[in-house]
């Protein structure tokens, strides 16, 4: 039973490892993926000029901004060379959208460590790496 427990904690261990060494540009990319998903519009750094003032702004991160009166998200990622935009009700999507994709991802966690907590080591043998 004792052995069942760390290898049960060392399989949690291992999983939130992985979760918190997720490559930065693996994240932007899914953020980027949601951002589509959501209405917004890519726009893409093809001159020197808006490859530099790409640079300037605020990266990885959805920010606001006004424009005429209106209010408009931006998304930079200079290491791409992309920008998105989008309006209020695409910053909404994204939002709903991210937060489905979370709760997916808890979902998909939760059934690991039950189908864990599930396996019978002993029963079929196994004491570890020396068996």
């Amino acid at each position: 039973m004792q052995t069942k427990l760390l290898w049960g904690f060392l399989a949690m261990l291992l999983a939130a490892a992985f979760s918190l060494t997720s490559c930065g540009g693996m994240q932007a990319q899914s953020k980027e993926n949601l951002l589509s998903a959501a209405g917004f519009r890519m726009k893409i750094a093809d001159t020197p000029q808006k490859a530099a003032h790409l640079q300037t702004l605020t990266q990885r991160k959805i920010v606001p901004h006004q424009k005429d009166g209106q209010v408009y998200y931006t998304f930079a990622n200079a290491q791409s060379g992309r920008l998105y935009v989008g309006t209020p009700q695409d910053y909404q999507r994204y939002q709903e959208l991210a937060a489905e994709q979370r709760m997916a991802r808890e979902d998909y966690m939760a059934e690991e460590m039950r189908q864990e907590e599930m396996m019978d080591w002993d029963m079929w043998g196994f004491y570890g790496p020396a068996w």
